[in-house]
């Protein structure tokens, strides 16, 4: 998890509530560090605060999905404001989530464990769209090859067809007394 916000203490508590929990947690300052830890490390799920130096929240997370395959990237949003407005901005510039300052413990660690939970079904599901893509090749490919088959075949039978009405044509023109 990458905890992109500008004060330490909120670092530190999330870390220690993440570690408690079982999940590993890595930090930037602010959003442009949040922007390039992204591009090395990958992480499972972004905590993303909204007001903060060099770059904010809301233009990190823009950054994020334009440059990344960002839309599988869970992105939580951390902020003070509680207004509809933000929250729509919030949401509109590509978080999945928000959650309001000051939070509940319980209620992070329910969306951090949920959007993971969708993260790994969505990576389950791509995993077997891509395999059912191969298998439909694999499949075309041999109902190609059925339908060549069925060409020959068809050819075949139609000769065998011409071959037989030849073949009574010239049984009836045949004198057995001779």
């Amino acid at each position: 998890i990458l905890i992109v916000d500008d004060h330490e203490f909120i670092h530190d508590i999330l870390e220690k509530m993440f570690t408690l929990n079982g999940f590993v947690s890595t930090h930037a300052m602010n959003g442009k560090e949040g922007v390039e830890k992204v591009a090395e490390e990958t992480p499972d799920l972004i905590i993303m605060d909204q007001m903060m130096p060099v770059m904010d929240g809301l233009s990190a997370t823009k950054e994020i999905r334009k440059n990344h395959d960002a839309n599988r990237l869970p992105i939580i949003f951390f902020t003070a404001k509680n207004d509809k407005s933000t929250l729509v901005e919030v949401l509109n510039a590509g978080a999945n989530d928000y959650i309001t300052k000051p939070f509940e413990k319980e209620e992070l660690i329910a969306r951090v464990t949920a959007h993971l939970r969708i993260r790994t079904l969505q990576g389950k599901l791509e995993k077997r769209t891509f395999e059912l893509d191969n298998a439909n090749k694999e499949i075309k490919l041999l109902n190609d090859e059925v339908l060549g088959k069925n060409k020959i075949l068809r050819k075949r039978v139609y000769d065998l067809n011409n071959l037989f009405e030849v073949s009574i044509k010239f049984l009836s023109e045949l004198n057995y007394d001779d």
